[in-house]
């Protein structure tokens, strides 16, 4: 996946709790070209007014034909990464959420919420699932019902839920 961004390969980039700035080979590299690629876009969605979505979807996919590229974050704490990212979406972490988890021993570990996560951060499981809703949604507005339908399903509301649909 480095090689192909830094080649300027790939439009949307979604990390998801790492940094790819310390684990890849070829870290200058890769953050040279990731701060460029990445900037292309926000310097273009500065150019939109606040409030005009259509016209900042726009922009975004005009952004990235030219080479840019939209990026994702979601982690616990902020990164490196995520200071080129154009949306970050806070992550909870073990005791602020249920959760199951397997080592690499194959025990399996439960971990029972014991505090609440800061601010909006929720689950992985619970950020997957809204994003596949919203995918649903939007894709089956555009007309596309069969494709929305691989989107569908993640009605999930806890992370039980998520856990027993697994």
């Amino acid at each position: 996946v480095d090689q192909l961004l830094i080649s300027g390969k790939g439009g949307v980039h979604h990390v998801w709790a790492c940094d790819h700035y310390k684990t890849t080979l070829n870290a200058d590299a890769f953050k040279q070209a990731y701060k460029k690629r990445t900037d292309l876009v926000k310097d273009a969605m500065s150019s939109v007014p606040w409030g005009d979505r259509e016209l900042m979807v726009e922009t975004i996919m005009a952004a990235i034909r030219q080479g840019g590229l939209f990026a994702v974050d979601v982690d616990i704490v902020p990164t490196r990464i995520a200071q080129a990212c154009h949306v970050v979406l806070p992550a909870a972490t073990a005791g602020e959420m249920n959760l199951t988890s397997m080592n690499g021993e194959r025990r399996m570990r439960l971990t029972e919420r014991y505090m609440d996560p800061p601010g909006q951060a929720l689950p992985d499981c619970l950020i997957a699932a809204r994003l596949a809703n919203n995918l649903e949604r939007v894709i089956r507005e555009s007309g596309d019902a069969a494709y929305a339908e691989q989107f569908k399903g993640f009605d999930w509301q806890t992370e039980e839920d998520a856990f027993m649909d697994g």
